[in-house]
């Protein structure tokens, strides 16, 4: 694996973007102070291929740069004369991405071989037949990590060795070997033990093997003479055996059949009487249930009847209360008006002081003006008419000026008083004629609402006058009904049921005594035609 180009931005110190052009070097070093980033630069080679770093391992977001949102690292480099392409890139939120790239020189361009981070590193591992912990120990081998590679465990030493030099190659050809070699040792020992086995192949040997065969042909021939006259001897028991054994059959199946027959003779003599008094119970019950009084249409208007009835008499209450709030509602207007002009009036009185307070002030003031302009006046302070320092003061009675401006402050404050009253109470005479029009509207659908449940009722009951009690005691009526005729139903059903059953049994019972073995129980008897069951079989009615 070579380097061509490598590309940075976040990464510790390279918080800019950064680029590297390695084509053209053959051999090259990467020098500078401490602090510089010359690690950073070959952590960044790391963080490309595997997505870790020997510093951080896989908490790559340490390495983020200070104030940047996320890294970014991009490595071109050629291996085995391919070129390839990594980028990844961490940010402190988010998963981690990657891409590797493979550039194709017939279209000039980068085909896609992996986008996702394990993935990538998957194909970076087979693609320099190393893993992340090889390549830090081997290729890296970072600051104070050399050590490690020398003071490894040989196993791990040995898998650093074997990623290096692949030799797992020439293990596999080391395998491949050893079983070619046992193969052929198979085939030899094989060989071997045929040999052996051949070792005493002489003429006279041969000779003496066939004398031999000729002695055992002729015995075998008067062995299947003898085979042949056992398995006639055997054939022949046989079918004796399975004679015996139908005969023992035969027996067992006319016993059974003269049990049947005398089942069947019982089944007909008291079966019949069972479904013909199935049958008139069955016609009783269908009599009750054409008798009852059971209406399902007549149970569905009552019982719609008595919903649409509850709803008037709800209606009515509704109607019953709104008629009482809007009897309310007129002397509640009446007042509000009252109250109104009561407060106007309070208004023009007060509006009346105020201009008298007023006038009264301003004459007062008129007449005392020189005892207005000493007011808050002090010695030191400048003369309001000739500019000159006042040096004293000289006493002047404001009684009838005082008492004037608190007339008016008072006439004033009674003024604002009264128009806050006239606001409240316009306000309640607009809440009262509001209510009493809102009243009015649902007396209106009150009293339409009663009369259409009312008429729905009616119309139910087809104009009949029934109350409520009624029209339940009628429901109940058709309930029970219901239930009675459900009940008669069932068992109408149970019983025909049965009767079908027990006509089945009887049919079945006359085909059995005139079948064979109803003949062959007339046989056993000596061919008697009188027994309990002659003449039944005939279809049932």
């Amino acid at each position: 694996m070579r380097p061509v180009r490598l590309a940075i931005q976040g990464l510790t110190a390279y918080k800019e973007k950064q680029q590297i052009d390695f084509s053209g070097l053959d051999l090259f070093a990467i020098t500078g102070p401490t602090g510089a980033g010359k690690t950073t630069l070959v952590d960044a080679v790391t963080y490309a291929l595997f997505g870790e770093v020997p510093r951080v391992g896989d908490n790559i977001r340490q390495m983020i740069s200070q104030g940047a949102e996320r890294m970014s690292v991009e490595l071109e480099f050629t291996s085995e004369g391919s070129r390839y392409r990594v980028h990844r890139a961490t940010g402190h939120r988010g998963a981690p991405t990657a891409r590797v790239d493979r550039y194709d020189a017939g279209s000039d361009g980068w085909l896609p071989e992996a986008d996702r981070a394990r993935d990538a590193t998957d194909y970076v591992t087979n693609l320099l037949g190393m893993d992340y912990d090889g390549f830090v120990r081997a290729i890296l081998l970072p600051q104070g990590q050399f050590e490690k590679f020398l003071a490894g465990k040989p196993e791990e030493r040995r898998k650093v060795l074997d990623g290096l030099l692949r030799l797992d190659r020439y293990q596999r050809m080391m395998q491949r070997a050893n079983e070619i070699a046992s193969t052929h040792d198979m085939r030899v020992a094989g060989l071997q033990q045929a040999l052996e086995q051949y070792a005493g192949a002489t003429p006279e040997a041969l000779e003496a093997a066939r004398a031999q065969l000729a002695e055992h042909r002729e015995r075998a021939a008067d062995l299947n003479m003898t085979k042949q006259a056992l398995s006639d001897a055997l054939h022949t028991a046989e079918a004796l055996s399975a004679a015996m054994e139908q005969g023992a059959k035969a027996k067992d199946s006319l016993n059974a059949a003269e049990k049947d027959l005398m089942t069947a003779n019982e089944v007909l003599e008291s079966g019949q009487q069972a479904v013909d008094g199935l049958s008139a119970q069955v016609a009783a019950l269908a009599q009750e249930l054409e008798a009852s009084t059971y209406d399902s249409e007549m149970h569905n208007r009552l019982t719609e009847a008595r919903t649409a009835s509850q709803e008037a008499e709800r209606a009515a209450k509704r109607l019953a209360e709104t008629e009482a709030l809007a009897k309310e509602a007129g002397p509640r207007i009446k007042q509000a008006e009252k109250r109104a002009a009561e407060v106007e009036k309070a208004v023009k009185a007060a509006r009346d002081n105020v201009n008298s307070a007023a006038s009264r002030a301003e004459a007062a003031k008129r007449e005392n003006v020189a005892a207005g302009l000493r007011r808050g006046l002090k010695r030191g302070d400048p003369c309001p008419v000739c500019g000159q320092k006042i040096t004293s003061l000289a006493a002047e009675a404001h009684d009838v000026l005082d008492e004037a401006e608190q007339l008016l402050s008072a006439a004033q404050r009674a003024h604002g008083d009264a128009q806050k009253a006239e606001q409240v109470a316009d306000r309640d005479l607009v809440l009262a004629r509001q209510g009493a029009e809102t009243v009015r509207r649902q007396l209106e659908e009150a009293r339409e609402e009663a009369r259409e449940r009312a008429d729905r009722v009616k119309s139910l009951l087809e104009g009949e006058s029934i109350d409520l009690g009624e029209i339940t005691a009628a429901i109940q009526q058709q309930e029970a009904a219901r239930r009675e005729r459900l009940r008669l139903s069932d068992e109408i059903k149970n019983a025909t049921k049965e009767r079908d059953q027990k006509a089945a049994a009887i049919q079945a019972a006359g085909t059995d005594i005139t079948g064979p073995g109803g003949e062959c129980g007339a046989r056993r008897r000596g061919g008697r035609g009188n027994s309990p069951a002659a003449g039944v079989g005939q279809p049932l009615a």
